[in-house]
């Protein structure tokens, strides 16, 4: 019997369930159907979406056998305050946040909507539950997820940015903009590390 608890099975199991989805999503829509074979027949909606269904449960499926077999040995190492842990932490944060940016691509119009609304909170719960895990200089975790957006914005509209009359200081302006926003995402990471702390001096005394 694994002494993995059930939560982080479950934990794991939903960031394999959602690396699967991205990887249904872009492998086989934007790189197969978008770039390899435009005009297959295979590229049908109903395709697409039962390739999607079953990129997340196999990434589900795949993050709980992963958990229940080395997550003890993860979370020993979680607790270890090395720097090769907090920089796996930080690239883990990093991708999360460029990984939200993905499922935005194609909104148009209700971009803001969707980053307000669902994007914003999602990655506050992402900073406040690293936060709680890594408490040391919390507010890393918040700023990683941003810079993550900022670089996938470069990577994809990096051509775009800077035609206009500000530029190449339209880069900086872009920055600036992520570097706000990761306010609330800091806060929650440092108010979840608070809270951490709290409880284990409560442990101990």
């Amino acid at each position: 019997m694994s002494n993995v608890s059930v939560q982080f099975k479950f934990a794991s199991a939903l960031v394999g369930a959602l690396s699967g989805y991205q990887a249904g999503l872009y492998g086989f829509n934007d790189l197969a159907c978008g770039v390899l074979w435009p005009a297959s027949n295979l590229c049908s909606t109903p395709t697409v979406l039962a390739v999607v269904a079953l990129g997340a449960i196999a990434g589900a499926v795949a993050g709980w056998h992963i958990a229940n077999r080395f997550g003890a040995n993860l979370i020993a190492f979680s607790r270890r305050d090395t720097w090769t842990r907090d920089v796996l932490v930080l690239a883990f944060a990093a991708a999360i946040g460029s990984w939200y940016m993905a499922l935005l691509e194609g909104k148009g119009a209700s971009f803001q909507s969707w980053y307000w609304l669902v994007v914003m909170p999602g990655m506050c719960a992402v900073a406040a539950g690293l936060g709680f895990q890594f408490p040391r200089h919390a507010w890393r975790w918040g700023a990683a997820l941003l810079f993550g957006q900022w670089i996938w914005v470069i990577f994809t509209q990096g051509s775009q940015i800077g035609i206009g009359n500000l530029g190449p200081f339209a880069h900086v302006v872009v920055f600036a903009q992520y570097a706000l926003s990761a306010i609330p995402c800091i806060i929650a990471a440092e108010i979840a590390a608070y809270w951490s702390r709290s409880r284990s001096a409560a442990a101990q005394s």
